[in-house]
């Protein structure tokens, strides 16, 4: 210690030599530095990040709702329209043969498509090569087969062939008389009712 300076001065002195040195090392960008990793890359535990931090609330899902959503949307309910095709009863003269063994079912058919306004004939009976059938067909002259195609329907769609000569039902082209349709009733369909007209 130099004589005659106070010591004071030197604590003073020596406090503002350690400040400066502080100062210098801070400026220098060193990256060792503790101080300087510490105030550059420590985050800030105050202040969590909004934008990577999940908020949940319990019970509730904006991904569930917008799923019910889409349900609710597709759920709907589709109509079909069935379109009935009308009967042609016009210009068709009917007589049905029973080619079964069900006594009075060539009646019973003809009771039941004269309710439908086609025009007919006494029953008759089958006769011949078809007198008995397992499987109900039609026989028409060909400019009403749109008419014997109406029966057809009303029938399940029964088979539509051209009238064959002689017809085979009793007393053959006399028994036919004026009639241009015969529905040859087989056992399928023999005191049944009509399959094809339901409602």
């Amino acid at each position: 210690m130099r004589p005659g300076v106070p010591v004071r001065t030197l604590l003073m002195a020596a406090a503002l030599a350690t400040a400066a040195l502080i100062a210098v090392s801070a400026c220098s960008g060193d990256d060792t530095s503790p101080s300087g990793a510490a105030s550059s890359t420590a985050p800030s535990s105050a202040t969590p990040d909004a934008t990577t931090t999940p908020t949940t609330i319990e019970g509730t899902s904006s991904t569930d709702s917008s799923t019910s959503s889409t349900t609710s949307t597709t759920s709907t309910t589709s109509t079909t329209t069935t379109t009935t095709i009308p009967l042609i009863t016009e210009g068709g003269i009917v007589k049905v043969a029973n080619a079964s063994n069900f006594g009075g079912a060539a009646g019973l058919l003809t009771a039941a498509l004269a309710e439908r306004g086609f025009t007919m004939r006494e029953a008759t009976n089958a006769a011949g090569w078809e007198e008995i059938l397992d499987v109900t067909k039609i026989y028409t002259r060909e400019e009403v087969r749109p008419v014997a195609e109406s029966i057809a329907r009303l029938l399940g769609g029964v088979a539509v062939e051209r009238m064959p000569t002689p017809v085979p039902i009793q007393n053959a082209m006399e028994g036919l008389g004026d009639a241009n349709i015969v529905v040859m009733l087989g056992m399928d369909l023999a005191g049944e009712p009509l399959p094809g007209a339901a409602g």
